[in-house]
């Protein structure tokens, strides 16, 4: 397609599997602003249907931005002729499903561990595992296995650069026979992170008739694992194999001013963006709570993305609660009856995904299930980067749990018992869902991309300060002066509790451990705080956050925590 040059109007949609979001940019004195925003139910029968959800989305936009985006065909109108129609329309989509993996390495611990932390880095679902160290006749029967569990890749790996290649020739000779009667276009890629030496052993011995990629060796020596270059050709081949089996898939690509790509992928260069921002400070831990998977990501020198497949709070629910059960999301909710009506409203959630929160009670249990489903990514991302996701310096949180939750200020305590923070830590949301395109279109026009995230996408929900450690309950933890607008605010706020102080403008935080800054001779901490919708979070609960054991007394802290965040 040609497109006028420079843009004037840009559309940018994010499909999900259960919402599609589009967003209209437009140059205005000069500058790219994010005129309008839609949201619209994704169309969906079997499989998600690209082009019809686009277009829903876009009939939406036209009665808001109040002129014509699309032809009488139904296809958008591009490029602009005048005031009909835009200039670029850019998507993303996490609508695809999780790539489908096996893999097959030497060694447990040296080989498939490895391998799994790749997969998990990219959102890749492992769906068979093959040790070549196991006895011949068991190794025989995995691999055999491999074919009826319908991978769309193999990912060969393991063995340091100059070790044994026969292992890794020797499999690849028994997929060659596997699927000779296969069609190539059918049949998995085949990745090799493996020993170097083993490189061309293995494509003599698959023969012409697969996908073969060669990535770097992902454990080339001892003591080192190299994932990224594994993770980012999975990605690649997520791309390429599942998002063009969806419907509309090859109509929106005539559209499309860019390739459709993932949504992590579009999100993942606006975490990058935001991290090399000096207002906020460093690295960034990006979160996107969904209808079907949550992805978590930390962004610094690099991201490191994990995506949870299957893990959302509506359409993932099920395999969150087969994971880590119902008792678990109960154990965050304020009263019994909350505990009591939560399965019933979650299930008709997972059976009818389009269904918004209709009050604070059924908000307080999605938020619930969102808190339970970002744990375990969590986990896995702070195992992989050392404990980093406690660590950042801002939370950038998107995901329609999170941000269609009807208060931030609810939305941000989720966050912050999820996560656990410590130190200062900034709080932002992609109150638009518009990030992930956003992040494709910086590819071909920057600047556009650049100011409407600067100016328009993010919403500032506030900063928290967290509390390490743990002391007596209702003791001093921290004293606070704030200062803003010329007005002083100082407080003390005690163990086990939290603290919300409005933030309507820049302000000055100084802050001292306990109650007698002089006696401790402790220098303060010392920050300028951004303006946001919450304000000041003090989170004197102590890390670990440690729940009551008991049910009343545990309910009984949880009330007052979001009756103190209001």
């Amino acid at each position: 397609m040609t497109e006028s040059y420079p843009p004037r109007t840009i559309l940018l949609a994010d499909i999900g599997t259960t919402w599609t979001h589009v967003g209209l940019v437009e140059r205005v004195a000069g500058a790219f602003r994010l005129a309008a925003r839609v949201d619209s139910a994704t169309q969906s029968a079997d499989r998600v249907d690209l082009a019809s959800s686009l277009t829903a989305a876009l009939e939406r936009m036209q009665e808001i931005a109040r002129r014509p985006l699309l032809s009488d065909d139904g296809s958008p109108v591009l490029p602009r002729e005048r005031e009909r129609g835009s200039d670029l329309l850019v998507v993303t989509t996490s609508a695809g499903g999780p790539l489908r993996c096996g893999i097959i390495g030497l060694t447990p611990e040296l080989s498939l561990e490895p391998g799994r932390q790749a997969c998990a880095l990219s959102g890749t679902q492992i769906v068979s595992e093959i040790g070549l160290a196991e006895e011949r006749p068991r190794r025989h029967r995995a691999l055999a296995g491999l074919r009826a569990a319908l991978p769309d890749v193999v990912v060969m790996l393991g063995g340091v650069d100059g070790g044994p290649s026969r292992p890794f020739s020797a499999a690849a000779s028994v997929l060659s026979t596997l699927y000779a009667d296969v069609p190539a276009d059918q049949r998995p890629v085949v990745v090799f992170a493996g020993n170097l030496e083993a490189r061309r052993p293995v494509a003599e011995a698959l023969g012409r008739g697969f996908d073969y990629r060669v990535v770097e060796n992902i454990h080339p020596r001892l003591g080192e694992t190299s994932p990224q270059e594994l993770q980012r050709e999975l990605e690649r081949i997520h791309v390429e194999r599942r998002l063009p089996q969806l419907p509309g898939y090859a109509e929106i690509s005539g559209w499309s001013a860019l390739p459709i790509t993932a949504t992590g992928t579009g999100t993942a260069v606006i975490l990058e963006f935001l991290s090399r921002q000096g207002r906020y400070g460093g690295s960034v831990l990006g979160v996107d709570v969904g209808a079907a998977s949550t992805l978590v990501a930390v962004a610094g020198e690099g991201p490191y993305v994990i995506q949870a497949a299957g893990s959302g709070t509506s359409r993932g629910l099920e395999q969150l609660l087969e994971d880590q059960g119902m008792a678990s999301i109960q154990r965050w909710l304020p009263s019994p009856h909350l505990e009591a009506t939560a399965a019933a409203i979650l299930r008709n959630r997972a059976l009818r995904p389009q269904t918004l929160p209709e009050d604070a009670r059924e908000s307080t249990i999605i938020l619930a299930a969102a808190r339970e489903a970002l744990r375990r990514p969590l986990q896995t991302l702070d195992t992989l980067t050392n404990g980093a996701t406690s660590e950042a310096h801002l939370i950038a949180a998107r995901g329609g749990s999170i941000t269609r939750s009807g208060r931030d200020s609810q939305a941000m305590l989720a966050l912050i018992d999820a996560i656990q923070p410590s130190g200062l830590t900034r709080v932002v949301s992609d109150w638009a869902s518009v990030w992930a395109p956003l992040g494709i279109l910086a590819r071909r026009e920057p600047l556009a991309a650049l100011q409407v995230l600067q100016r328009d996408a993010v919403r500032e929900l506030g900063t928290v300060l967290s509390i390490e450690g743990h002391g007596p309950s209702g003791q001093p933890a921290v004293r606070l002066r704030l200062e803003c607008t010329g007005e002083i605010i100082e407080a003390n706020v005690p163990w086990g509790s939290l603290a919300r102080i409005p933030v309507e403008a820049q302000a000055e935080l100084r802050a001292w451990p306990g109650n007698e800054p002089a006696a401790i001779g402790a220098a303060p901490i010392r920050a300028a705080l951004a303006p946001g919708t919450v304000g000041l979070v003090v989170d004197a609960r102590g890390r670990p956050l440690q729940l009551p054991e008991s049910d009343a007394a545990r309910q009984g802290e949880l009330e007052k925590w979001l009756s103190a965040l209001g």
